[in-house]
């Protein structure tokens, strides 16, 4: 990494256990890394959930792009009687399709004893267009398929069943969308919403960076989502501003929606590095995992 002794804030909670990206930024020599939580989540909808996990017989599969859209599944499947690898109903989603939009909400699924096909880039997109080459045959949709995935995989009649899409109040159209255009039915619900904790968030930024800020030689905010742009951003400058340290603020985001998101934002505060210029996004990770994060931090330079 070009700095000696970089600061990274990871804008998001940290996960209970080993935490990838605090694992890979540790590795870094002289670099100093620590988790602000911008975000708090609320599981709701349960019992219109619970009706639907607990017909596995009425759905394709399961689409989830989201670790909490996998808790709040292993929550209903608990209370479905599902949890259990043996009973009836998780024997019946085994047999479906599981789809994930990368490779960490993969894992969390694998966690629940099924087997999970991610999208390699991460994105909606590329995720849709996945979901699309498996189940778009059904209703003569012309798809191409993805790397490793087969359309006579999917049998006829569990492909014109629809899919089951638990998400956050806050999910990005692309998924329903192509599935739409390519006559693929979708059962979307709702099952947790986001909210931003101002003042928790404020009170921790201020204590991670108050005991870092004086060895920095550069300030890296990293945000995983465009929810957590809306919620953090202005504060995170102005904390950084009172104090006095805007010009070793460097900017960070997980994939390329966040990215775009975060640089729109940006294009309202001004850089003072740079006169008559706003601040931008400094590295983008392709996919949302901790080492394309690393790769595209470490390859940034300072403009002349």
């Amino acid at each position: 990494m070009h700095d000696k002794r970089p600061v990274v804030v990871l804008l998001r909670e940290a996960r209970v256990g080993r935490d990838p990206y605090i694992e890979a930024f540790g590795r870094v020599e002289g670099c100093v890394v620590a988790c602000v939580p911008v975000l708090e989540a609320e599981l709701v909808n349960a019992e219109q959930l619970d009706q639907r996990v607990a017909r596995p017989d009425s759905h394709a599969g399961m689409v989830l792009t989201s670790k909490r859209a996998v808790q709040a599944v292993a929550e209903s499947l608990a209370r479905c009687g599902g949890a259990d690898q043996d009973s009836p109903i998780h024997k019946a989603w085994k047999d479906r399709v599981w789809m994930a939009v990368g490779e960490a909400t993969a894992q969390e699924i694998v966690k629940l004893g099924f087997e999970a096909q991610a999208s390699e880039s991460g994105t909606g997109e590329a995720l849709a267009h996945a979901i699309t080459a498996r189940f778009g045959v059904a209703n003569n949709a012309t798809v191409t398929p993805a790397p490793g995935v087969g359309l006579s995989s999917t049998p006829a009649p569990i492909r014109n069943l629809p899919l089951l899409f638990p998400c956050g109040e806050k999910r990005h159209d692309a998924i329903p969308k192509a599935l739409a255009a390519a006559g693929i039915p979708l059962s979307e619900i709702v099952v947790y919403q986001t909210s931003g904790n101002q003042d928790l968030f404020q009170t921790g930024l201020r204590a991670t960076l108050d005991q870092r800020i004086d060895q920095a030689d550069g300030v890296w905010f990293v945000f995983f989502s465009p929810s957590g742009v809306d919620t953090a951003l202005s504060s995170s400058l102005s904390l950084v501003q009172s104090l006095g340290v805007l010009h070793l603020l460097r900017f960070a985001a997980i994939g390329p929606t966040t990215a775009s998101h975060l640089a729109r934002q940006l294009q309202t505060f001004p850089d003072p590095s740079h006169p008559g210029a706003c601040f931008a996004v400094s590295a983008t990770a392709p996919a949302p995992n901790a080492d394309s994060l690393l790769v595209a931090m470490s390859q940034w330079r300072p403009v002349s």
